[in-house]
């Protein structure tokens, strides 16, 4: 059996699909490891059932600041201003990189795996792999790799010529499409074949959403019981690291009354604020909310339009309202929209009036939206099986035996 390292961002838009990939590795007796450029998440990897040994790295990358108050909702801000991400995206991208190259290269040297699986953006993954002579697999969980459609310029022009140097000073010699990691092995993409667009990239291995076996290790309590069964559940959710300010929340759950609908909303840090304790009764709000388990209750999900979440919609054959935060996800809400299996509108259009009439015509039985959800779905291959299929099937041609 291989035995195969993953590179992995730990906040959970990067890290859910890499632990289901696990899962499956380990399920078919492959030996896993994993690695974090962030925090520790053996814990994490433990409860959602894994054997895998779990290293991290001091050096701290894509993730908002812990500790800062209304964290999701300042970060968002941030996210909109393009000078900012500029100077987030060099210090992600290029300027932490050196230092994470030493700690990783002493971990693949100590376990010698066969093939190490990167996240698209975690570049010192393939640079390490690239000086220890391993081949390695880019895995990428969104649409990073595509320019946007706007014309706008990508985020990523800027850091190109950095990203180059920085890689050159390095001894290494890799290949980039936007921000993602192009490997000569292997690329795998998250995404469904049929929500992206005609000019996709070709040389990407396109698997689907990578779902959990079982638990994927952040589960916490629901009070499911305060679910009605008689009227329509709207799930509310706008990823793990991002919130809209108060006024869209407020303009969602004035949109349908307590007769018309149950709304469940995902609050993150924000749930102590004081206009949550003003929601109405027919609106359960939770600092965390089990996407999974909730999904298949819902008869419509509003999110900012995140790989993840737009996924495990289309996976659980529930039609979207993307309301985006960055241009990476007005991208996936232009999607949404080309494959008809739900809308997307601007954060400056939301209004009670606007969400009333997008939810009242994507909540009835007869919407286009919801028999092309339903379709769309049947089209789901299992991803975390596909994804460790062939990162196994890499493995196996190139075992550190023969090297």
């Amino acid at each position: 059996m291989a035995k195969i390292l993953l590179v992995v961002f730990a906040d959970s838009g990067q890290l859910n699909p890499a632990l289901a990939v696990a899962q499956h590795l380990e399920r078919a007796d492959h030996e896993v490891a994993i690695y974090s450029f962030q925090e520790d998440v053996s814990q994490r990897c433990a409860r959602a059932g894994l054997r895998a040994q779990c290293f991290s790295s001091g050096v701290v990358a894509l993730s908002a600041a812990k500790q800062e108050p209304q964290r999701s909702l300042k970060f968002a801000g941030r996210l909109r201003q393009r000078g900012w991400v500029a100077r987030w995206m060099r210090a992600v991208l290029v300027d932490q990189v050196p230092a994470q190259i030493e700690e990783l290269r002493r971990v693949v040297r100590a376990i010698q795996p066969d093939l190490i699986a990167v996240n698209a953006m975690a570049y010192a993954g393939a640079i390490v792999a690239e000086l220890e002579q391993i081949p390695w697999a880019s895995l990428a969980t969104g649409l990073q790799s595509l320019p946007p459609r706007d014309g706008t310029p990508s985020p990523y022009t800027d850091i190109a010529p950095l990203r180059h140097e920085m890689v050159a000073s390095l001894g290494a010699k890799l290949s980039f499409r936007e921000s993602d990691l192009v490997s000569p092995w292997l690329n795998v993409s998250f995404m469904l074949r049929e929500l992206m667009p005609p000019d996709a990239p070709t040389d990407t291995v396109y698997v689907g959403p990578a779902l959990p076996l079982g638990a994927r290790g952040d589960e916490r309590p629901f009070p499911f019981e305060r679910i009605p069964a008689d009227r329509p559940l709207v799930y509310v959710a706008f990823g793990s690291l991002v919130s809209h300010p108060p006024a869209i929340y407020e303009a969602i759950i004035a949109a349908l009354s307590n007769q018309e609908a149950c709304f469940v909303v995902a609050m993150k840090d924000l749930i102590g604020e004081t206009f949550t304790r003003a929601f109405p009764d027919h609106v359960i709000a939770a600092e965390w909310v089990p996407q999974l388990e909730l999904l298949p209750r819902a008869s419509l999900m509003v999110n900012h339009g995140g790989a993840n979440s737009v996924l495990e919609a289309i996976s659980s054959g529930v039609p979207i309202v993307v309301i985006p935060v960055t241009q990476e996800q007005v991208l996936m809400g232009t999607l949404v929209e080309e494959a008809r299996v739900g809308v997307m509108v601007q954060p400056a259009d939301v209004s009670t009036e606007r969400c009333r009439e997008l939810f009242t015509r994507l909540l009835a039985d007869d919407a286009p939206e919801r028999g092309n959800v339903s379709r769309m779905r049947q089209l789901d291959r299992g991803g975390g099986a596909q994804a460790s299929a062939l990162l196994a099937r890499l493995a196996a041609q190139y075992p550190r035996s023969a090297r």
